[in-house]
């Protein structure tokens, strides 16, 4: 496991926030990433409503060539509890 950790903030409003960020990736012996992020944010007591976001890229480029990259999201949860999420395509260099 490669362990990465980070202080951010979304500074949206003073009701919902991000306190802190951790990533772990672990390399599988297939090639693939696995990556689990543990994000904890204050809501001020309440429902947080904005919710979390990812853009990811599409695709990169590696050695001069454009190489397609694809993602599977295996879980999301919220509090222990697993949490409904969705995707959605983006522009076109991002998904």
């Amino acid at each position: 496991m490669y362990p990465v950790s980070q202080k951010y903030t979304l500074g949206q409003s003073s009701e919902e926030r991000g306190i802190s960020f951790h990533a772990e990736l672990t390399v599988k012996n297939s090639g693939l990433l696995e990556v689990t992020e543990t994000i904890k944010i204050y809501a001020n007591g309440e429902k947080f409503k904005r919710g979390v976001y990812r853009i990811l890229p599409a695709r990169r480029f590696i050695n001069g060539r454009k190489v397609n990259i694809s993602y599977k999201i295996l879980s999301v949860h919220k509090n222990g509890e697993q949490e409904p999420f969705f995707e959605k395509e983006g522009q076109e260099e991002d998904t």
